[in-house]
């Protein structure tokens, strides 16, 4: 390889001596190209390490050059390889027409032909700059193809081709510290880079603690987020009013689907009481199914959305309790034109009130749903600076929640996650589909009467599609976001309520038990002959430093004596209740009292005082702070309420006056179960670091120990009493089955009749209205 000495082109002999074979034989540069690009220019200009600004501006030059693509696009191609470039390899990397071409175009056409054009010359070509130099020294022996792929779920290189374009590559200036004129350098740099891809590539979704395992993301027709990526979560301000807008309507809707309902179950036991009916209808049963199924499908034309959504699941292969719905509406509309036509009343009236009943439920869950999700999305989006609660593993073997200022990402991710109630029906309802359908076959085909199989297909139905089964979550979940919105706060859904469920301890620190506003600066008291700036600066910098809940009371007082903080070293926080650093390298001790005197320290008696910040310089005694703090009655009854639960309350204060027996002493409340963690555990789970890829369970608007309690106490209630309500539903409907079956076998019509099975429905809702207002009750 030869250089030319004006233009520094290099003199190819031909491509394949430059690029690999597999490089070659596509039109893509490989990564050895580029980076021997790279290398002859350092070469040439003699720079040992080419600064990243310059290296980045010639490396995209070279590629826009030789592609005619983004830079970005086509180094990713390079970087991956000829192995997964299989479906880029299809658009043309030159694709100007021959008369389009410039001397330049033509000289890189030819080169990216494989020809063997003669060295470029951009003077004679009239060009206004020179162009990169592509040094045709040996390739290195890692060529392109020998760079890992991204491990991906599929086979196929179009798929593989696919997903490459979606990872962030390495931009060149985040390698400073690489010799470009090295081979060896570069072909670690080369291996750094694929690692790198391949780690990113991996990672298909965000992390969650191993107590949080990925849960499947609800199907709802509201649903209208469907991504797993935190940060590309809706305004939920901008969210909330998709679902507050529904509200009016389903008000309406609701309202009217509950006079019809009404109405039908009015004509039924009026009916069965022996009443005459009017309009015409009398003591004429056909006549009395005739208008029950008109008015049944009134009440399914008010919520057309919510079988539509059945319809959907169904075809999707993905059935749940709105699809169950939907086939026993449909059944018991068949049911009821045979019996009209027939004029049948041995069987009974057609099992439309029932099904309209359903009907009715599942529209006051969707409403439920729709406000519960409105109320939560303007709490998230209600505090400028709103703290989020997460769960990690930080402490032991302990999955524990603490609070966290700004870290709300995930929190819509979670709120979207499907509940217990959704992922169970989704399983059950083809079981009870099947179940329903061979009950009714061998009670009616199998007992040697098949004119009734329709009527027994249906009852089996009505008891499969139970009255609480599309309203399980929703329910109870409105109660809870209408109660966390009250204590100002927001659950995070039925994401958040797992999250708060699966987690066994609770973080609490200085400022959740005396937040801003309860702790003031009472007196300052000088000892020695240290400056009372001198003291109030060592002890400010110091508390500020170590970020307690006193934090803002020094800064205040800084503020107010117009002094700086100062910059602090070998910063140490002690067991004994107290913190340290060197300030102007004077050792500077800042504790309780009994921490002075652990520390050899002498502290007079006479101002040995409870609640105060004792300062001592060069080991003497400087000057004692007062601090006065005040209960909070919210903080109180936030107190009770976590002492009331199975969480572990973790004290994580980096204030050294508040201990377990102050706060016993100033709350009047037990603090007994509660855990200190050591002085060097608490700065650890109590500080802003977190996990990537944690999702916010919750919301606090507030500040407070208060939020923090409501978001715990609700959250665990949610989660209990979803699972209660979905397993009261799920076995009420296995209950009926077997019950009816059981009747409709013996002909038992009579007993099976309408009125019976609405009444074992209407008891099933009950319940879980019952137990969904649990949650509102406070602890």
């Amino acid at each position: 390889m030869t250089y030319d000495g004006e233009n520094n082109i290099p003199e190819k002999n031909s491509v394949s001596e430059n690029i690999p074979d597999e490089a070659a034989a596509s039109n893509d540069p490989s990564l050895e190209s580029i980076l021997a690009e790279i290398k002859g220019e350092a070469f040439i200009d003699g720079d040992k390490r080419t600064p990243p600004d310059i290296l980045q501006e010639k490396t995209d030059r070279i590629i826009h050059q030789e592609t005619g693509k983004d830079p970005d696009l086509a180094f990713e191609q390079a970087l991956m390889g000829s192995k997964v470039t299989k479906d880029l390899n299809a658009r043309p990397l030159f694709d100007k027409a021959p008369e389009e071409m410039d001397d330049a175009d033509r000289w890189f056409a030819e080169f990216l032909s494989g020809k063997n054009p003669a060295p470029y010359s951009p003077e004679k070509s009239g060009a206004g700059e020179e162009p990169a130099a592509a040094p045709a020294q040996p390739a290195p022996e890692n060529d392109a193809a020998s760079v890992p792929a991204v491990p991906v779920d599929t086979e196929t290189e179009e798929t593989v081709s696919s997903a490459v374009q979606d990872v962030p590559i390495g931009r060149v200036e985040d390698y400073t510290s690489i010799d470009y004129t090295d081979p060896r350098s570069m072909d670690e740099f080369a291996e750094e880079v694929s690692r790198n891809l391949e780690r990113e590539a991996i990672v298909e979704e965000p992390y969650q603690p191993a107590s949080h395992r990925v849960r499947r993301q609800s199907k709802r027709p509201a649903r209208i987020y469907r991504e797993d990526n935190a940060s590309s979560a809706p305004d939920p301000l901008a969210e909330s009013s998709r679902f507050s807008g529904p509200l009016s309507h389903l008000t309406i809707r609701l309202t009217a689907a509950g006079v019809l309902c009404f109405i039908m179950t009015l004509f039924s036991y009026l009916f069965s009481a022996g009443r005459s009916l009017p309009f015409g209808i009398g003591t004429d049963q056909t006549a009395l199914a005739g208008v029950l199924l008109i008015l049944q499908m009134l009440v399914m034309m008010l919520a057309m959305d919510i079988l539509v959504s059945g319809v959907t699941d169904i075809v999707r292969a993905e059935p749940g309790a709105e699809s169950l719905l939907v086939i026993s509406c449909l059944v018991t509309i068949v049911d009821g034109f045979i019996l009209f036509a027939k004029q049948e009343t041995e069987l009974g009236l057609p099992f439309s009130l029932v099904s309209a009943w359903a009907v009715f439920f599942a529209l006051w869950g969707r409403k439920s749903y729709y406000a519960a999700m409105r109320d939560s999305l303007r709490m998230a989006a209600a505090g400028a600076k709103p703290y989020g609660v997460i769960s990690e593993n930080s402490l032991e073997d302990h999955v524990i929640l603490k609070k966290l200022a700004g870290e709300t990402d995930g929190f819509y991710i979670n709120l979207m996650q499907a509940d217990s109630g959704e992922t169970t029906y989704m399983l059950a309802a083809p079981i009870l589909l099947i179940l329903a359908l061979v009950f009714a076959f061998l009670a009616s085909v199998g007992h040697g009467r098949p004119e009734t199989f329709t009527h027994c297909f249906a009852i089996m139905l009505a008891v499969a599609a139970a009255f609480p089964a599309t309203s399980v979550f929703a329910i109870p979940f409105r109660y809870v976001a209408k109660r966390a919105k009250q204590a100002g706060s927001a659950l995070a859904g039925w994401g958040g309520a797992c999250s708060v469920f699966d987690s066994d301890s609770a973080i609490i620190t200085d400022e959740d038990i005396f937040p801003v506003g309860t702790v003031s600066l009472s007196g300052v008291k000088l000892l020695g002959n240290v400056s009372q700036s001198k003291a109030i600066t060592y002890t400010s910098s110091l508390i500020i430093a170590s970020k307690s809940g006193l934090s803002k009371v020094f800064a205040a007082l800084m503020k107010d004596q117009k002094l700086p903080v100062m910059e602090i070293e070998d910063f140490a926080c002690y067991e004994g209740g107290g913190i340290g650093a060197l300030l102007d390298d004077e050792r500077v001790l800042v504790g309780s009292g009994a921490f002075m005197n652990l520390m050899g320290i002498r502290v007079p008696e006479s101002i040995n005082l409870n609640n105060s910040v004792f300062t001592a310089i060069n080991d003497e005694l400087a000057a004692v702070f007062s601090i006065n703090y005040v209960p909070a009655n919210s903080v109180q009854n936030a107190l009770i309420s976590l002492l009331n639960t199975q969480v572990d309350i973790l004290l994580a204060v980096r204030d050294f006056n508040v201990s377990p027996a102050m706060i016993q002493h100033k709350f009047k409340v037990s603090m007994e179960g509660v855990r200190i963690i050591p002085a060097e555990a608490s700065y650890q789970v109590s500080d802003d670091r977190v996990a990537e890829g944690t999702l916010c369970s919750a919301i606090l608007c507030r500040e407070g120990l208060g939020p923090f309690a409501e978001v715990i106490t609700s959250g665990r209630s949610l989660k209990r009493i979803t699972d209660i309500n979905t397993i009261i539903s799920i076995a009420g409907s296995v209950m009926g089955l077997i019950l009816m079956f059981f009747l409709c076998w013996s002909g038992a019509f009579i007993s099976a009749s309408v009125k019976n099975v609405f009444i074992f429905m209407l008891v099933l809702e009950v319940c879980v209205v019952l137990l969904s207002n649990v949650v509102r009750q406070r602890a």
